[in-house]
């Protein structure tokens, strides 16, 4: 379909891209909501598919992306997330035995924000870095800037995938976010298509 911004977006409907998970990845499971579970299982089938070398995570969160990308390929991640403390990240990728594959860099991906809680002494890292990665999956800061930022580094930086998380997340319409605005903006200025998989809150898959 046509957005009316002058590029192409796709929404996945018929295809059911869920697998099975093992009965390590069961233990993991069984603390996620609905929602989570959906995420977890479309990225671990992802990786399976493409066997990706290299993650860069934009978004550190619970390390449920992280336990998914590992568990189901031979990759190494690096993640950014400005944040000292991630317990859950810790403690997930720890007993799913994937701690050892990741690189926690401690920082901002773009600029600091006017949060002080989310501020560090390390930011605009994406413009830093000098190798590619196969896949990046963004799921940071969701303000326009931000993600603008971070998609528009990552487009230099990627080999094979973007990943961006929460394309339809009701705080586009009206709240605080801005990750469909900054996507399909891009989207437009650069002449690419994108798939929306209809996954959790909407998961973009841009082919590079």
């Amino acid at each position: 379909s046509t957005t009316g911004l002058g590029h192409k977006l796709f929404i996945v409907r018929s295809k059911k891209f869920f697998g099975s998970v093992n009965s390590c990845m069961d233990i993991l499971v069984k603390e996620f909501n609905q929602s989570e579970k959906e995420q977890f299982e479309f990225l671990s089938n992802f990786v399976k598919k493409y066997q990706p070398k290299t993650i860069l995570e934009i978004g550190s969160g619970w390390g449920l992306s992280a336990c998914a990308f590992l568990l189901n390929s031979s990759a190494v991640l690096t993640t950014i997330d400005p944040r000292e403390r991630l317990e859950e990240f810790e403690r997930r990728t720890k007993i799913m035995g994937v701690r050892n594959r990741i690189t926690r860099i401690i920082g901002r991906s773009g600029k600091n924000c006017e949060d002080k809680r989310h501020q560090s002494s390390k930011f605009n890292l994406l413009e830093s870095f000098m190798q590619k990665f196969d896949i990046i999956y963004i799921d940071g800061s969701h303000e326009y800037d931000d993600v603008f930022y971070d998609l528009t580094y990552s487009l230099e930086l990627a080999n094979k995938f973007i990943l961006a998380d929460d394309y339809f997340h009701r705080e586009n319409f009206g709240g605080s976010y801005g990750v469909n605005k900054a996507i399909s903006q891009i989207a437009k200025s650069k002449g690419f298509s994108y798939l929306v998989h209809p996954v959790a809150h909407g998961l973009v898959e841009i082919s590079i």
